[in-house]
């Protein structure tokens, strides 16, 4: 029932990702654990949406050893958009 929307625009030294969903959000307190291994938002340990927290702490490290950035944006309730460049 989701919705992604995946964007790549080239800027001057760059090409941005986003990749946007219309999921859950992240609600502003739990912002601060995203990147980190093995912590989940869900609640609900059965929950198929549940991982092993390691997705985006390896997609950040791959983007940093590109010298590129990695950041979000997100509220609760109205889904989350993550970011990455890649230096030209």
């Amino acid at each position: 029932k989701g919705h992604v929307t995946v964007r790549v625009e080239r800027e001057a030294n760059n090409i941005l990702f986003e990749v946007r969903d219309r999921g859950i959000g992240i609600a502003q307190a739990d912002q601060e654990l995203v990147f980190e291994p093995f912590e989940t938002i869900l609640e609900d340990k059965d929950d198929p949406r549940l991982g092993f927290g390691l997705g985006l702490k390896i997609t950040e490290h791959i983007i940093d050893l590109h010298d590129g950035e990695t950041w979000f944006e997100s509220k609760a309730g109205q889904g989350s958009s993550f970011f990455f460049t890649i230096p030209l």
